[in-house]
């Protein structure tokens, strides 16, 4: 039986998610995912996973691979650095090839990675905390575009973190960008209720009431983008309940800033 700390145990939510949605065939496709929730010896269940759970990782996960399919399109040459990836597949379900792709997560997190993954010349596998700014060492870099992924990874850190973070970004890179998720700073003070979270140690901490909040970091931290769940094009292929669901979150702004993706481009 696989047993995570740091709060790491959370990876197993969206994999599960994604890996029950490709299963029936709706927004995603993710074999690997698939793959890994029926062959990795870890009781899911425990987790409880509602569906609205699991339709809303799916949903942010194509979003943000479509984002990264268009970046490396436009960027051929580029670096993708995926940072907090747990057992993700992004690096498989984008089917583009970047000039490196970086995947970093918690030690154990890459020791378990590293049984369903397996690393090339240009796909590697770092393991650290995102916090230990070392591993930025680790990355083979000579000025080339950069999109950065924090998918799922931010709301864990307090503010300062987040801070601390973008900054190295752009200090480290001349031509960057990142997308990451962010939940409002209700949806924080409210998530300690979200049962799946209840089974973790795992505790959100960090969340923003607009990308102006973000912008005060540091000169060359510029918003680009906010991307809203419920705009995706993939919503109309839910069933009536869910696509009511996002439809009616339109009319409400406290719904719609929830949560919702960000770009920013970081430049030094």
């Amino acid at each position: 039986m696989i047993s995570l700390s740091n709060g790491s145990e959370t990876l197993f939510i969206p994999l599960y998610g994604k890996a029950r949605m490709s299963k029936e065939k709706k927004i995603i496709s993710d074999k690997k995912a698939e793959e890994i929730i029926d062959s990795i010896d870890y009781d899911f269940k425990k987790l409880k996973v509602a569906k609205k759970i699991q339709v809303f990782m799916s949903l942010r996960a194509a979003i943000i691979d479509d984002f990264t399919k268009g970046f490396i399109d436009e960027n051929p040459g580029c670096i993708v650095l995926h940072l907090g990836c747990g057992l993700d597949s992004r690096v498989l379900r984008v089917k583009r090839k970047a000039k490196r792709w970086y995947d970093l997560d918690f030690p154990e997190v890459i020791k378990i990675k590293k049984q369903f993954y397996k690393e090339t010349i240009n796909y590697r596998m770092i393991g650290s905390s995102v916090t230990d700014y070392s591993w930025i060492d680790k990355i083979d870099y000579e000025d080339e575009p950069v999109l950065v992924i924090a998918e799922g990874l931010l709301m864990y850190l307090n503010e300062d973190e987040v801070e601390e973070l973008l900054i190295q970004l752009k200090n480290k890179f001349t031509n960057a960008e990142i997308i990451f998720d962010a939940f409002s700073k209700t949806t924080v003070k409210y998530s300690k209720y979200q049962p799946s979270l209840g089974k973790t140690e795992a505790k959100i901490q960090w969340g923003s009431d607009g990308p102006h909040e973000i912008e005060k970091y540091a000169s060359g931290i510029t918003h680009i983008d906010t991307k809203y769940l419920n705009d995706d094009y993939r919503v109309k292929f839910l069933n009536s309940y869910y696509r009511l669901m996002f439809n009616i979150t339109k009319f409400f702004k406290s719904a719609r800033e929830a949560q919702r993706i960000f770009i920013f481009e970081l430049r030094s």
